[in-house]
């Protein structure tokens, strides 16, 4: 009930999450503006959603994560010293994805700080999500959200 009610209050927040999305292959527009107060908690942080797949480099093409796990779709790239490994990442209107990758793009925020039109929107976590193909990629990339605010579980009651 909590999750949903967490949902539910973030689309409401953030209507215009729906829009392009920043891959190393694209570059959009922004779609949402977020001004939560409650941005830097774990429960909900403004974040820059990306989109990767294989052969963008040598552990892509060979499907391998940071953490050693072979990469398949649900899976993303996020900091792990903000969300930990194995957390469910859930993003409004796209869905839940398990943080298994990093990489320094993510943990410098570089599309974040490439894209952003606000302080806010230059200051967001990057969550980059992985995908089977580069057509399903790019396709995320043209139709997914640029921006969305995120929450997380990583299975410790801490963050509920």
């Amino acid at each position: 009930m909590r999750v949903k009610t967490i949902v539910a209050l973030l689309l409401i927040v953030c209507p215009m999450a729906k829009a392009d999305t920043y891959s190393s292959k694209s570059h959009s527009t922004p779609a949402c503006s977020s001004t939560v107060s409650d941005a830097n908690s774990p429960q909900g942080r403004l974040a820059r959603i990306t989109a990767y797949w294989p052969g963008e480099d040598y552990y892509t093409t060979h499907k391998r994560s940071a953490t050693g796990i072979r990469l398949r779709d649900g899976y993303c790239a996020v900091d792990s010293s903000i969300i930990p490994y194995g957390s469910v990442v859930k993003i409004p209107g796209v869905g839940s994805y398990v943080a298994v990758d990093t990489g320094t793009a993510v943990i410098s925020r570089k599309a974040a700080r490439e894209s952003g039109h606000n302080r806010e929107e230059r200051n967001a976590l990057v969550v980059d999500l992985y995908f089977a193909s580069r057509r399903a990629g790019e396709l995320f990339s043209e139709v997914g959200p640029k921006f969305a605010m995120i929450a997380w579980d990583s299975g410790n009651s801490d963050h509920e």
